[in-house]
């Protein structure tokens, strides 16, 4: 095999990962009566815990834009799971946080999680996960800097030989 092929190989087989790993996580998202979306704020809040999160933190750890993140937080502001309150400390921003209905269901969505990720690595020794995780930050790392203006500045160079 070659240098390139093993390359290549190896990001069409993460990117493949990724979207099973979202597809089975949606769908157990979606037998708890959730969409996708729903179920990654009520994780994502759960994780945060008591203090909540701004509108900002979520629409940025959904990579979504605003009116985006603005629909899927109404939707569960009108299911009860959250409600959103003023900040304290910044007149502009609201902090979204969990209702005593809404605790439940995220913390439901955090042992699905659990469950789930568990269940698709217990078989692989921690020395493997270690050097996964490593290769990942490497990738994810030259991903960030590389940005979306280098991203085609390479196509350019390519279409250019």
């Amino acid at each position: 095999m070659t240098d390139l092929t093993l390359r290549q190989g190896l990001i069409t087989a993460l990117a493949g990962t990724a979207r099973a790993l979202q597809t089975h996580f949606d769908a157990q998202l979606r037998e708890m009566g959730l969409t996708a979306a729903r179920g990654r704020v009520l994780l994502f809040l759960a994780k945060r815990g008591p203090e909540g999160a701004t509108q900002t933190d979520v629409t940025d750890y959904l990579r979504v834009e605003n009116p985006t993140a603005v629909r899927i937080l109404d939707g569960l502001e009108a299911l009860g799971h959250i409600r959103r309150r003023p900040s304290e400390t910044d007149r502009r921003a609201k902090i979204i946080e969990l209702t005593d209905t809404g605790r439940p269901i995220a913390e439901a969505v955090v042992r699905e999680s659990r469950r789930l990720y568990s269940g698709l690595l217990d078989d692989i020794s921690d020395e493997d996960l270690e050097t996964t995780q490593r290769v990942l930050d490497v990738i994810s790392a030259k991903i960030v800097t590389a940005g979306p203006v280098r991203r085609w500045a390479h196509f350019e160079r390519e279409a250019a030989q």
